[in-house]
């Protein structure tokens, strides 16, 4: 049995302050690493996910509590009673592990002029190459 299945990219990631703060490493169960589609965008302090030929790596996990969605509907400036107004809005997203889908935040802000590229958000927000991309992503389930 899962909990409400979430993919997170950037900031979320087990490396990465935000994903102690909201206690996912006490309320989400980890299920698999994956690899989107996409591209991420710097918008600085955090990385912004959009549908594109790229791959970017992610992580999959079960929330074991569901207030927890609603906190990270927050943090990713999401509404979803105005999800046109949103800086994000939280789809639902294909994935090859766990239930088969997962909550993504897709950015829908404005890109021009945003560096892009096959990237992790790493420990250090730094960039990778797209061929660490593809040795890093080479043992996940990959998601198109």
């Amino acid at each position: 049995m899962y909990g409400e299945p979430v993919l997170v990219y950037g900031s979320l990631m087990h490396d990465q302050p935000a994903h102690r703060h909201f206690g996912l490493h006490r309320h989400a169960r980890w299920l698999a690493r994956v690899c989107l589609r996409g591209w991420l965008y710097d918008l600085g302090a955090y990385p912004g996910f959009r549908p594109g030929w790229g791959w970017v790596q992610a992580e999959l996990y079960a929330l074991t509590r569901p207030e927890l969605l609603a906190a990270l509907d927050a943090y990713e400036g999401y509404d979803p009673a105005r999800p046109q107004r949103s800086e994000y809005i939280r789809r639902a997203w294909p994935c090859r592990s766990g239930p088969g889908w997962g909550w993504l935040y897709v950015y829908q802000g404005p890109v021009a002029g945003k560096p892009r590229g096959g990237l992790r958000w790493g420990a250090s927000g730094r960039r990778i190459t797209p061929d660490a991309i593809k040795r890093r992503c080479a043992g996940a389930r990959c998601v198109s």
